[in-house]
């Protein structure tokens, strides 16, 4: 398969947030398939969704170069969610890790499983790398 260029959110507002954050950039860096190739810095958030009350996130944006699909790659980072306690109680509710794959290439899926470009990525700027700033790199 051709190498994609693909972006995903990450997300935490309970425990060490910045040390899930930074641990699930270096589990995703060791995905079989899966190049690191930048990551934006980390911004503080308001929680929003049906759980305003809850915990401010931290949120960052990591852009990688993959062969995998992008099922493949959601599966990928589903599995790191779950090996770093993510719960998945409540909708929008508080959890350690959020994954979210925003952009995968140029591709358009709307599937039962998988909605590239992420929805949210027109309404809220956590969702859009096109906001970020490129700050941190692991290749620097």
């Amino acid at each position: 398969m051709a190498k994609v260029t693909a972006h995903i959110g990450l997300g935490s507002n309970l425990g060490d947030r910045r040390a899930l954050i930074t641990e699930a950039v270096r589990r995703i860096s060791g995905i079989p398939g899966v190049l690191f190739l930048k990551q934006s810095s980390i911004l503080e958030t308001k929680a929003g969704g049906t759980c305003p009350s809850a915990a401010d996130f931290l949120n960052s944006v990591v852009a990688v170069e993959t062969t995998l699909s992008a099922l493949e790659l959601l599966d990928a980072l589903l599995s790191v969610e779950e090996a770093l306690g993510r719960v998945r109680d409540e909708r929008w509710g508080p959890r350690t890790i959020d994954l979210d794959l925003l952009l995968y290439g140029e591709e358009i899926d709307r599937s039962s499983r998988l909605k590239v470009p992420h929805p949210e990525s027109q309404k809220d700027p956590s969702c859009n790398p096109d906001c970020w700033s490129w700050e941190s790199r692991r290749d620097e």
